[in-house]
């Protein structure tokens, strides 16, 4: 068990497959934040898609099954009142962990700090240490995130520009006059 200290960021493509990711509106309706604070966080660099970046206009960020695991992760702890400066210490912990399988991961806080437990004897030692006071396991985060996730299509990068790439077609078309404004897609 550690105490955290390091970045929980997703370094590898989904598990769900090469390339394939999720849109904004998916990761808000899955994660419960809002759509201002995903957009501030990936604005800020506290947390990227690992997918696609917003870039340029009419491009819309597309994050992995692993980036919404986390970001529900760091939901979960700002629900139970982990200051956002306590998540950062936490995101850097799992980054430094090496820990591939996040669900078999378990951070737990006493309010002031977050530890990483990967074994229930860890849970133990540290709940008889009067440290504990909750804990998030990923195991069952990562099970509501998956049966959330079979409502939402997943796209491609490449499905996602061509989309981007249409709707500023249109949008340039509508601009020169060329198709009236309000024109069905």
């Amino acid at each position: 068990m550690s105490e955290v200290q390091g970045s929980f960021t997703a370094n590898s493509a989904s598990e769900r497959g090469d390339g394939v990711g999720y849109r904004t509106s998916v990761v808000v309706k899955t994660t419960g934040l809002t759509k201002r604070q995903i957009d501030y966080w990936a604005r800020t660099g506290f947390f990227e898609p690992s997918l696609n970046d917003a870039q340029g206009s009419g491009n819309h960020r597309l994050y992995t099954f692993k980036d919404i695991l986390i970001l529900k992760t760091y939901k979960r702890l700002l629900d139970t009142g982990v200051h956002i400066s306590k998540i950062k210490k936490a995101k850097m912990l799992l980054k430094s962990s090496g820990i591939l399988d996040l669900s078999s991961v378990t951070l737990i806080s006493d309010g002031n700090s977050i530890f990483l437990a990967r074994s229930n004897e860890d849970i133990i030692n540290l709940l008889q240490s009067g440290q504990g006071v909750f804990a998030v396991s990923l195991q069952s985060i990562w099970s509501e995130t998956e049966a959330h996730l079979v409502d939402f299509k997943a796209v491609t990068v490449e499905e996602e520009s061509m989309t981007a790439r249409l709707e500023n077609y249109k949008n340039d078309l509508i601009e020169r006059g060329i198709i009236p404004r309000g024109a069905s897609k």
